[in-house]
């Protein structure tokens, strides 16, 4: 079957080996080797130490190379954008934004300091005086219009409480047919009815 090759599973010459057994004694163990002692000074480290040491360097690799690719994306988009829009409205002449030109504080003296609160109080003061006399103004005319509707109010209230005096009939047997007249003659005159009041 093996084309007489044989296979590895038979008994093959022993070559001049020779054969031997060995027997177990028991024996004192060989010394354990001495721990390496930790390093002291000022900053000791430990295996711990050295593993958060590099967990905290790969954290930070890790977020360098992916704020870098979110600054890389945001590049892109904006760049796609403007070409957009240049494809799109040519006309519109969009400029790429510029970080704005840093102003100077000018140093203000004392002086000027002085003359501008001057300035500004003397602004204030008209600003107000305006404000007062048109509001003056504006409640002039708002209490003569209440005034005047508080007097039409009062004359039709008091229009209604004066009752006319009606006639009286004669009285029968009286002579004249009116008390303390001749016959025919009207009565006393009654007083004037009093105005309305204003």
């Amino acid at each position: 079957m093996t084309a007489d090759y044989g296979n590895y599973r038979a008994t093959l010459p022993i070559n001049g080996r020779p054969v031997a057994t060995r027997v177990g004694i028991e024996e004192t163990a060989p010394p354990q080797p001495d721990m390496p002692s930790l390093p002291i000074g000022s900053f000791p480290r430990t295996d711990r130490e050295f593993q958060a040491m590099k967990w905290a360097k790969d954290a930070l690799k890790l977020s360098k190379t992916a704020s870098d690719y979110v600054y890389n994306l945001d590049t892109r988009l904006q760049k796609a954008a403007r070409a957009h829009v240049d494809a799109l409205a040519p006309d519109l002449g969009v400029a790429p934004a510029t970080p704005a030109p840093v102003v100077q504080a000018k140093q203000v003296s004392p002086v000027d300091m002085a003359k501008t609160a001057a300035t500004m109080a003397k602004a204030i003061s008209t600003a107000a005086k305006e404000a007062i006399h048109d509001a003056s103004k504006a409640i002039a005319a708002e209490a003569e219009q209440a005034a005047r509707e508080a007097a039409k109010e009062a004359a039709i209230e008091a229009g209604k409480e004066i009752v006319l005096p009606t006639a009286e009939p004669p009285i029968a047997g009286a002579p004249g047919g009116a008390p303390g007249g001749a016959p025919g003659s009207p009565g006393p005159a009654m007083p004037p009815a009093p105005s309305p009041a204003r």
